[in-house]
């Protein structure tokens, strides 16, 4: 597959993505948030809740990325770290609080750092002088 297919495939799954994530918002809007509003802590099991609300649907796996893009956001990120956080389902009942465990695992993602490029004597010491070419993976 060429590289423009594939980026084009990506970029209709997100599209997918986030228009399931409009309708979850519109569905149930005490538990899924727009991006212009605060969201809460999502129930643990909240995919399989909705994959059983709406069946046939939405594609299991547009439903996945979706609800990962959601739950990745820093802004979601931010409401699992507030003190006294609490889980709601999809009809925005309180079903538990968020764990001090779950809190940690939520703090900010570091930048990853850039790797220095290699300098030209570590470079050659670490080219294979004979032999065949590693295969691409």
């Amino acid at each position: 597959m060429e590289t423009d297919e594939i980026a084009k495939e990506k970029q209709a799954r997100y599209e997918a993505a986030f228009k399931v994530l409009n309708m979850l918002a519109e569905t149930w809007p005490a538990c899924f948030k727009h991006d212009d509003e605060t969201p809460v802590p999502l129930a643990i099991g909240t995919y399989h809740r909705v994959q059983a609300e709406l069946g046939e649907m939405v594609d299991e796996e547009v439903l996945k990325l979706a609800l990962t893009i959601y739950c990745r956001r820093p802004v979601y990120r931010t409401a699992l770290r507030q003190p006294g956080a609490k889980r709601v389902d999809l009809d925005g009942s309180v079903v538990a609080p968020v764990t001090a465990e779950e809190q940690a695992m939520a703090r900010p993602r570091r930048p990853k750092a850039k790797a220095a490029p290699p300098s030209k004597q570590a470079a050659s010491a670490t080219t294979p002088k004979k032999g065949k070419p590693h295969a691409a993976m």
